[in-house]
């Protein structure tokens, strides 16, 4: 019975705090990584305001490439070419799980649930 307090204050907290639980496990698990790798590409990222504005057009969205085209008022060949961009720079995708971790390693949100540093 006292797990189920926990475990349902965890979930109210996620709740309040608008995070999927993916979201919160993801931003955890990125907490506690000490990566060279993972930290020069947050950083480069962080220094790119397109990049950062197409990552987050792309969550918004849920990886629609229609829609993210009109949320930066871009006809969506243009955004194609940003993304094969961005994936040559970084070595990430933007769809599934690696828009995920890129969504999460610019701290979109995330900082709300788990501070990265």
């Amino acid at each position: 019975r006292e797990d189920l307090a926990k475990v349902y204050a965890e979930e109210s907290e996620f709740f309040r705090k608008r995070a999927s639980f993916s979201e919160v496990i993801l931003a955890h698990a990125l907490s506690q990584v000490d990566s060279t790798l993972l930290n020069n590409v947050k950083q480069e990222l962080l220094q790119s305001p397109d990049d950062i504005e197409l990552v987050r057009a792309l969550y918004t969205t849920k990886g629609n490439q229609v829609a993210a085209a009109k949320l930066l008022y871009v006809h969506r060949n243009t955004l194609l070419n940003k993304m094969k961009k961005y994936e040559q720079k970084y070595g990430l995708q933007l769809i599934g799980s690696d828009l995920v971790l890129a969504y999460s390693l610019i701290g979109a949100g995330m900082d709300r649930v788990f501070p990265l540093s």
